[in-house]
């Protein structure tokens, strides 16, 4: 099944990125087919849907929010009184933000 799919684009598009892709597709089902656990997937398809398909989550505040560490100036600056006033005024954006997923989104 695979390798009919693999030998179609293998002939589509020549180059070394296309056999390699090719070859790791092969040895893949290869290794799937050792303790059975091709014909399992191929069996029951949703039960495996987790582990081979990405599901996209929807993105929250404190998602956004672990993506960002500051680097904070010394304790006592002046730098570091803005810094810590502008931390809760950026997190209270984020949790404003959190019910209209394209401003979340276009903050990346």
């Amino acid at each position: 099944m695979i390798q009919k799919r693999l030998r179609s684009v293998y002939q589509s598009e020549t180059g070394s990125k296309c056999l390699f892709a090719y070859i790791f597709l092969y040895r893949f089902e290869e290794g799937l087919k050792t303790l059975g656990v091709l014909d399992a997937v191929k069996q029951h398809p949703d039960s495996f849907r987790s582990l081979f398909c990405h599901e996209p989550q929807r993105l929250t505040a404190d998602m956004m929010d672990d993506l960002f560490t500051p680097r904070l100036a010394p304790k006592g600056s002046n730098r570091r009184r803005a810094e810590d006033a502008v931390i809760p005024l950026w997190r209270d954006y984020l949790q404003d933000a959190e019910g209209n997923l394209q401003i979340l989104s276009s903050c990346l």
